[in-house]
């Protein structure tokens, strides 16, 4: 094998070898190079490398080397962006005079076609990975294989800052009509009708003309508001940092599928290419269950010019943005895009980083902004190539690295229509790409089939399938229980076998099960003497104590319903809690007689032990079955004033019977329990220690507050298992927290974030994520978080409950793709009280049992599922917010701030782990508005959130475009 490399050199007038080439012109780069530049600074040489264009010509037939080298010559001296380098601050693109490239020659004659095919993608996959050097260049590089006497294989390659796709085609022909011109002696022509610096020039002078700007305000007006985020179903987890490495997959359309498209389009006056990027806006939507789309479409300035023989960087990536309604048919669809698509396409010249620039998009850098989803047509780059006396064959290279999640290039013809899938492979996998074909095809199949399809009808391949992994995960949770038992009755049979033992402690009290069981038993009876019985509810409303457990459970055994209320709570919210869910009775302390509305009865701590003195400890009666109502728990509500869920006796004994075996409880644990009552997962704290038989011990507020306190009760108790959020966590982990404490830890109530799971790992014997909505009754999935974790999930479901994720057509999602979170099974409560317009919206019928009766709670919740069925929630669909754990909805507080005279507008919103409200106010100064919110705020938030967890900015301005353009006026979208 023989190796050769021919320089070509061009002649430059006073050319001086020690001041380096001669540059004959300079131009500003236009927009887009400078972007891909500062893309190649930032990036390093991965985001130089995801630049590089690169086909293959197979030769077949008599080829005259020294004719093609004449004519690579001759095309450099043609094209001046094939003499370009750039400036060190990348504005400038300066044309060589004179350059320097090798034109690499390998004989491959002398070995075996196997051999051979081995070393040119060697060398096609060593060119993917070399990046070009824009400031000394050359920024092309050019290879010629012999294979044998007939066959020989041309490999040109060239970085994207001065070569788009449209430039390809313009160079393999001009190649092809200079090597025809040489064989036939003559000379070729290399004028060039128009230079890239005079089209370079041009692009500036338009950019500063009255007629680009109603282009700049058709694309700023198609963005206005929020922007939607494709959600593309990844493989892998997204990596903090936005990396670059890719593959191609390349699959081959059914010819008879390129003519349906085509025929389709013709029904309706699209053009093909028009009815190709309908086509896969509606593609997208089914796969991600999203309504609005946006995608990238690369547009050739060439063509929009009319400079058809132009080389250069010309190329405008359109973000083609579209709202996909279910309910219209694919075939109205088409029709309706056909002028929008050609709107965007004819305001083309609005560069894609101008827009990005405009728009202030927040920089991820973990996400490609905007346009994940490139689609890119290069289908006839050969057209009008022709070597005479040889035939080629055409071939794009894949490159190895790729500046988008996905770019999908449509490549051939009619009759060999190629979809070249460009994908990261941090994101994706192989199998994960040839799905979405198999969908995509799939989805042709049917429209082309039938073109009157509803939208939100057309099926995913892959929805069978999916359905039934999602039946098959589902009913794996199934277990048997005693669904008609009440929860006392399970505490009940726990005390009868282990009546000596500590059941409860608070400070210096202790209750054994027995004392709790007869206690409770008196309780019920008193409870009777004053009216309450089956169906009634009886507010709560008392700090920490070991008593608190004594009434709830006699509540539940008098067959009535217990409202946990935190007595910090404002006034005027406890008043609407008590009135909505007519309390009947408030069981309270003389501390807190006046947070209690007049008239209605009151049950005072102090007095109830001297009155159960003398009544009988025969156990009540009372037939209360696993139907009934056991609590009812107010959270926030969007409409200013908060919502009571109602939460039966078999959804919580459900929950409780499913912890007690994962993650696990014996009658050997002692469980802390420091949650306030009007948090549910208080609920659990309380009750899965009693129906165990372990130990609960109760913090009192003053140690919850105080990190090392609880720490030192956690020794002092040893304590084995623990609940907490997030933010409670991290407080011990900064005060202390260690191994010695060996404890097993739930943490739940807000998102879990790696780095906090790390260091709780090291600190516990186990540690476990749980999620779950107070609708659906404490925790509705479960998880046990290893070191091995690369990701924190959410988990899998608890005992008989069923999680889907589906789209807002209520279809189900693809592994890895976002959607809402359903929740459905045991768990679901019975709905809100008085609120009938909210229950309807929110507890749906289940279409996924065939018992119509069954109901699923939406959360409002986002969510995937990885390929093991484990979740992964990924925050709110809608504005609510969570601090600490505390369910917020910001409105509720919009509400009550708006009634503040000055006050024209708020946006409130969750910042560094505190409520943040942003104000339109005519108020001047900002103390006397801080002071008025902060007793309008003491209407809706228990003290201790006030004022700490709040702070005042300075006021923006009012816009006429809603809250989602003041959340981004505010820099928080």
């Amino acid at each position: 094998m023989t190796e050769k490399h021919t320089t070509i050199q061009f002649k430059a007038v006073d050319f001086d070898p020690f001041t380096g080439p001669e540059i004959v012109r300079v131009v500003a780069a236009i927009e887009p190079q400078t972007e891909i530049w500062a893309s190649c600074k930032i990036g390093g040489d991965d985001a130089n490398r995801a630049y590089n264009e690169s086909v293959s010509l197979k030769l077949t037939g008599k080829v005259d080397f020294q004719a093609f080298e004449l004519a690579l010559e001759a095309l450099v001296q043609k094209h001046e962006s094939l003499r370009a380098i750039f400036s060190a601050d990348g504005q400038k693109m300066c044309i060589l005079a004179d350059i320097q490239v090798n034109l690499v020659f390998k004989n491959l004659t002398s070995i075996t076609p196997a051999n051979q095919k081995l070393v040119l993608e060697d060398y096609c996959q060593h060119d993917a990975l070399l990046p070009y050097n824009l400031e000394n260049g050359p920024l092309f590089r050019t290879a010629f294989f012999q294979l044998n006497s007939n066959e020989f294989y041309f490999v040109f390659s060239a970085h994207h800052i001065i070569c788009d796709g449209w430039s390809l085609g313009v160079i393999l022909q001009d190649l092809s009509s200079f090597y025809n011109a040489i064989i036939s002696g003559d000379t070729p022509d290399t004028n060039c009708a128009v230079d890239f610096c005079s089209y370079a020039v041009a692009q500036w002078r338009f950019a500063d003309s009255d007629e680009y700007k109603p282009i700049g305000r058709y694309w700023l007006g198609k963005f206005q508001g929020s922007l939607p985020e494709l959600q593309l179903p990844l493989d892998l987890p997204r990596p903090p940092q936005r990396t670059y490495k890719s593959r191609r997959e390349d699959f081959k359309l059914n010819p008879e599928l390129t003519s349906g498209i085509k025929s389709l389009g013709k029904k309706v006056g699209c053009s093909f290419v028009t009815t190709l990027i309908c086509t896969f806006e509606v593609f997208l939507h089914r796969l991600t269950g999203q309504n609005d789309i946006v995608i990238g479409v690369p547009a050739a300035g060439q063509s929009a010019e009319g400079l058809t023989a132009l080389v250069g960087h010309c190329v405008n990536l359109l973000p083609i943005r579209s709202a996909c309604d279910g309910s219209q048919r694919f075939i109205d669809r088409l029709q309706d895009r056909r002028g929008e698509i050609l709107d965007d396409y004819e305001h083309q010249q609005f560069t894609f980083g101008t827009l990005l620039k405009k728009l202030n998009i927040a920089r991820n850098t973990s996400l490609v902004p905007l346009v994940p989803f490139v689609l890119n047509l290069d289908m006839g780059l050969d057209n009008g190539v022709k070597f005479n006396g040889i035939k080629h064959q055409l071939t794009y290279n894949p490159r190895a690295f790729e500046n988008f999640e996905i770019f999908l290039n449509l490549s051939g013809d009619d009759s060999d229509l190629v979809l070249e899938w460009s994908y990261n492979t941090q994101l994706f996998k192989s199998a994960g790409i040839k799905r979405m074909m198999d969908e995509f095809t799939y989805l042709l199949e049917n429209v082309i089939q039938n073109p009157e399809v509803l939208i939100k009808d057309l099926p995913l391949k892959g929805q069978n399938e999916l359905i039934t992994k999602l039946q098959h995960w589902n009913s794996d949770t199934h277990a048997a229980y005693q669904r008609e038992k009440p929860l006392q009755y399970f505490i009940s049979a726990t005390a009868s076998q282990n009546p000596d033992k500590v059941a409860v402690k608070y400070l210096d009290q202790k209750y054994s099960f027995k004392q709790i069981e007869e206690s409770s038993d008196k309780f019920t009876y008193l409870l009777a003497e004053m009216g309450i019985g089956r169906g009634a509810v009886v507010g709560i409303a008392m700090d920490r104590c070991a008593e608190i457990v004594i009434y709830m459970l006699g509540v539940l055994k008098a067959g009535a319903a217990y409202l946990p209320i935190d007595p910090e709570h404002p006034a005027g919210r406890i008043s609407y809690m008590l009135k909505d869910s007519g309390t009947a009775l408030v069981v309270t302390s003389n501390h807190y007689s006046n947070i209690v509305p007049g008239g209605l009865p009151v049950l005072f701590q102090e007095d109830i032990a001297e009155r159960i003195k003398a009544i009988s400890n025969t156990p009540p009666q009372i037939p209360v079955t696993g139907e009934d109502l056991a609590y009812i728990l107010y959270t926030s509500g969007s409409t200013g004033m908060p919502k009571g869920v109602k939460i039966r006796h078999r959804n919580l004994v459900n929950v409780l019977l499913s912890m007690q075996k994962a993650p696990g409880i014996s009658v050997y644990d002692s469980f802390l329990a420091i949650t306030t009552v009007a948090f549910d997962i208080s609920v659990l704290e309380l009750f899965l220690p009693l129906i165990t038989g372990a130990e609960l011990v109760i913090a009192s507020s003053a140690i919850v507050r105080d990190g090392r306190l609880l720490i030192d009760l956690i020794r002092k108790e040893r304590i084995t298992v623990m609940q907490a959020t997030p933010s409670m966590w991290g407080i011990l982990l900064d005060a202390g927290l260690d191994r010695t404490l060996n404890i097993k830890m739930l943490c739940g109530g807000e998102p879990l974030l790696k780095d906090l799971a790390e260091k709780l790992l090291i600190c516990t014997r186990s540690l476990w994520n749980v999620y779950g909505p107070t609708e659906t009754t404490i925790w509705s999935t479960i998880k046990h978080i290893t070191s091995r974790d690369n990701i924190i999930t959410i988990g899998n479901p608890v005992d008989n409950t069923s999680i889907y994720i589906l789209d807002e057509l209520m279809h189900p999602v693809n592994i890895g793709v976002v959607g809402q979170i359903y929740i459905g099974g045991d768990g679901v409560g019975a709905g809100y009280v008085n609120n009938d317009e909210q229950t309807l919206q929110r507890f749906i019928p289940d279409p996924f049992v065939n018992d119509a009766t069954q109901k699923m709670y939406k959360t409002g919740d986002l969510g995937k599922f990885l390929e093991n069925g484990e979740i992964v929630c990924l925050g709110r669909a809608d504005q609510q917010i969570k601090i600490r754990g505390y369910r917020i909805e910001p409105e509720e507080i919009e509400a009550q701030l708006l009634l503040i005279d000055g006050v024209k507008d708020t946006v409130v919103v969750a910042k560094d782990n505190r409520l943040v409200a942003y104000v339109v106010a005519t108020i001047e100064q900002p103390e006397p508005l801080t002071q008025q919110w902060k007793q309008q705020l003491a209407l809706v938030l228990p003290r201790y959130m006030i004022p700490d967890d709040f702070i005042y900015l300075e006021r923006i301005p009012l816009t006429p475009n809603g809250k989602k353009d003041r959340l981004a006026l505010a820099g928080l979208q």
